[in-house]
């Protein structure tokens, strides 16, 4: 039974799942009959991503079984539950019931007066985090873990595993940041006892289920906790870390160095199930306004912006969550005109709409349509009209990115 709970479980997958199930098989001697009998059980629903058919494909090692120690302790005192360790000469698991204990990254509101300037913009994704551990030994991947924000493996992931199985040392640029020693704090990890180099990446990101280009959480959050896989997950990455920067929940190498390693494995990957998150860095407050409008035009949760700085591993003010949207109506009290690039050249045009705020003037430069912009360069109509604002926050004099979200013909009747 412990060899099933260790498949059923995905401790033991791809080519550690044919070691380990061929170690089985000779040392307690099963063929003929009993082969048959053990291929059924394969057959069932084992949430394994191993089926019967995979021995047909298994390296069969010209040993016997006296010169294949046990995977599963024969010992009196072992349980069936709990796969003892085995020499490391021969079993390939050091400890398969390795518990995870982690801390994520995480942000917190974006409160005001804050400095944008240089600060990595992302858009927010509606989806499950998840964290992938991938552990390489030469150049081949040997393990791959998802684990919720808090520590629970996900067990409905095996698409995306696929595509992770594709990993090579070479794909990261800094790859001998990457790289652990068994000796050094891993003991007690999943990694096979080889003489080859070993490497371990951790990702963190979104995995969504995208329905018509856009996140639906509810048909994530389904999805990825039910045992049967996820058919079309999509991975949203937006950090690469080194296990002793995740381990230790701190790192130097900035931000930028990490996202240029993730964009490097998705290139390396070339599939539509992983991604790098697109980073924009900014440049000011306009720039950062026209950022939200964009979020705002396309219907997206939010923003995050993340500080260049090396990786923490707790709740920080490095991360910021720019997520909550309010609208009211203002009026028209005045206009702005200059020359600007407009349908792929400079013009004169409306650069912004001043709109009154408890009687402060307000400007609004973001959210008009091209056409816009050339209709009120010469025509003082939009005077006096009213005007719905999109905006983060407000106060007694002004508002936070302000984005002009409709232009109304007179005063808002719907």
């Amino acid at each position: 039974m412990a060899l099933f709970e260790a498949l059923s479980t995905r401790r033991a997958t791809g080519s550690a799942a044919d070691r380990l199930v061929a170690g089985f098989l000779m040392q307690h001697g099963v063929h003929g009959k009993e082969l048959e009998t053990f291929r059924q059980l394969l057959d069932r629903n084992l949430v394994a991503g191993f089926r019967s058919r995979t021995l047909e494909s298994v390296p069969w090692p010209s040993i016997s079984p006296a010169h294949y120690s046990p995977p599963f302790s024969t010992h009196p005192n072992a349980t069936e539950d709990a796969p003892a360790a085995a020499s490391s000469a021969s079993y390939p698991w050091t400890n398969p019931n390795r518990s995870w204990d982690i801390s994520v990254a995480l942000g917190l509101p974006l409160k005001l007066p804050y400095e944008v300037e240089g600060k990595l913009a992302s858009r927010k994704y509606d989806g499950v985090r998840v964290v992938a551990i991938i552990d390489l030994v030469g150049d081949d991947v040997v393990s791959v873990r998802f684990l919720s924000r808090q520590g629970n493996e996900f067990t409905s992931l095996a698409r995306l595993e696929e595509v992770l199985r594709n990993l090579k040392p070479q794909d990261l640029p800094r790859k001998a940041a990457y790289k652990v020693d068994a000796l050094e704090g891993l003991e007690h990890e999943p990694l096979p006892v080889s003489d080859s180099p070993k490497y371990r990446i951790v990702l963190d990101g979104e995995v969504c289920a995208m329905v018509g280009g856009k996140e639906d959480f509810t048909a994530s959050v389904s999805q990825i906790r039910r045992q049967a896989t996820m058919e079309q997950p999509t991975y949203l990455v937006f950090d690469a870390l080194t296990w002793h920067e995740f381990s230790s929940a701190t790192g130097s190498r900035p931000l930028s160095d990490r996202l240029s390693d993730v964009r490097a494995l998705e290139s390396a990957l070339s599939s539509p199930r992983f991604s790098a998150i697109k980073q924009e860095r900014v440049r000011d407050d306009a720039h950062l306004a026209t950022l939200v409008a964009e979020a705002a035009d396309r219907g997206w949760e939010g923003l995050i912006l993340r500080s260049d700085v090396g990786y923490r591993g707790k709740r920080t003010g490095d991360i910021r969550k720019l997520k909550a949207w309010a609208e009211a109506e203002f009026t028209v009290i005045s206009r702005a005109v200059g020359r600007i690039a407009l349908a792929g050249r400079v013009q004169k045009a409306c650069t912004s709409l001043t709109v009154d705020h408890r009687g402060h003037p307000v400007s609004v430069g973001s959210g008009l349509s091209t056409a816009q912009r050339l209709r009120f360069v010469d025509k003082a109509e939009i005077v006096g009209k009213q005007v719905t604002v999109q905006y983060f926050e407000e106060t007694e004099k002004s508002l936070r990115f302000p984005t002009v979200k409709r232009v109304w013909d007179g005063e808002r009747d719907v």
